[in-house]
């Protein structure tokens, strides 16, 4: 609570707009520090979807199970699990529920409530179909579930956002440690011998490396594209136990989203010495405690058991600090060096997050799947890490000069025309 003092609402003031490359500035009724931030997190999820495109899902969690134990690939893991992994995706998140009230604020005595669930349910669309035609590790689903409560908390201060918001998180970690006690109880009797290893044999089928998941895993995404379609084909209750699990920790990081929103910290109406300091402390005390559970993950041979309890539950109030801290971090940078042509371009591929993140799923997809170069399984995490720069650069480089000639991107346009069952204007004129 002490890093988030003054979490009061206030009136914000209108932010000078940020500079591109060229003369013609951004338009001044977009909050920059937004699409400053969506872009990092955009490119940052790259560093996270690599490796559910690359190889075995279980090797995004675990080493051990696909992509290499040289020190180079468990320090390269550690270095992701404590800044990268959750971490963008919370930022991502974070954004998310700050642009949920930027936009009911902006359609105010307009049906704000209609547009907004017509863009929620317009996003629900577009993430069954991405998750059927390009990936099945999608977020766009839950996303929109979450938008769906959002609204209902748009009126509440700052201060009572953050409480809610630390409220979820603890239900979160609650309801985690219930369900996986047993695991873990079974975990420590087994390293004093005083029991079988076969209860949390469950656990190592999942994120471990246990070889008829991880061959039917590489078997599947080396095959036909019809094939891994069929695969993908939504099972009635998927999106339902996805929600159960992920959605109270989603909605608290969308929550601390809009409390700081409300309180002037995303729109940079802090000073950068403040930005400065919360970032540090932030990562001091996230990083130390990840750090420490990174090394008992390494200390037990990345055990399944403490994997899971690592990833799902005790590091999960960590992250969410981390992610604070990236956000001051960047907010510190923005703050600093607003004129910079770099900042342009990461806030244009920010503003195309979504067709961004599309376009990483299509190159990845071609890149790894069976129906392109056939590269899944082929590749250690160091080796990852390097083709996750192909899309990074590929939305750096398309991102602006799209944006200088077009209102949106392509995913953008899409999603509001099917918002508003209207064809919306693309093109800017001549």
């Amino acid at each position: 609570m002490a890093l988030l003092y003054r979490l009061q609402p206030r009136r914000l003031q209108p932010e000078r707009p940020l500079h591109s490359m060229t003369s013609a500035p951004l338009k001044s009724n977009r909050l920059v520090t937004l699409d400053v931030l969506r872009g990092v997190a955009v490119i940052g999820i790259v560093f996270m979807n690599i490796f559910f495109f690359s190889m075995p899902s279980a090797a995004y969690f675990n080493p051990r199970a696909w992509g290499g134990l040289e020190t180079m690939d468990v320090s390269l893991w550690a270095l992701s699990f404590i800044f990268i992994e959750d971490k963008m995706r919370g930022l991502f998140a974070l954004l998310f529920g700050a642009s949920v009230l930027l936009l009911l604020d902006k359609d105010a005595g307009n049906h704000p409530m209609r547009g907004h669930y017509s863009r929620m349910g317009a996003l629900l669309i577009l993430g069954f179909a991405h998750s059927i035609f390009l990936a099945n590790n999608e977020i766009l689903r839950l996303y929109a579930l979450c938008g769906v409560i959002l609204p209902l908390l748009a009126k509440l201060s700052a201060r009572t956002l953050l409480i809610i918001s630390v409220i979820l998180l603890a239900l979160h970690m609650a309801v985690g440690s219930y369900i996986g006690y047993h695991w873990l109880w079974v975990y420590f009797e087994v390293l004093a011998g005083n029991s079988s290893a076969e209860p949390i044999e469950a656990m190592e089928r999942a994120l471990g490396a246990y070889a008829p998941a991880l061959d039917a895993q590489i078997e599947r995404h080396l095959g036909s594209y019809e094939a891994l379609i069929a695969a993908r084909l939504p099972k009635p209750l998927s999106l339902g136990i996805v929600a159960i699990v992920m959605l109270p920790i989603t909605l608290s990081t969308m929550i601390f989203g809009m409390a700081l929103f409300r309180s002037g910290f995303l729109t940079a109406t802090w000073k950068p010495k403040r930005y400065a300091r919360v970032a540090g402390i932030s990562f001091a005390i996230s990083g130390t405690v990840l750090a420490a559970l990174a090394a008992w993950a390494v200390q037990s041979g990345f055990h399944a058991v403490v994997i899971a309890f690592n990833t799902f539950v005790w590091s999960a109030p960590f992250d969410m600090l981390m992610t604070y801290g990236w956000a001051a971090a960047l907010l510190w940078l923005v703050k600093t060096w607003r004129a910079s042509p770099a900042i342009a371009w990461v806030a244009a591929a920010g503003r195309m997050a979504l067709s961004n993140y599309v376009l990483t799923s299509v190159l990845l997809g071609f890149i790894f799947f069976g129906y392109g170069l056939g590269l899944y399984s082929a590749i250690g995490r160091s080796q990852a890490y390097l083709y996750a720069l192909v899309p990074i650069a590929a939305m750096l480089a398309w991102s602006k000069p799209w944006l200088d000639h077009f209102h949106y991107g392509p995913f953008e346009w899409l999603w509001r025309s099917l918002a508003t069952f209207k064809r919306q204007p693309l093109r800017k004129p001549r």
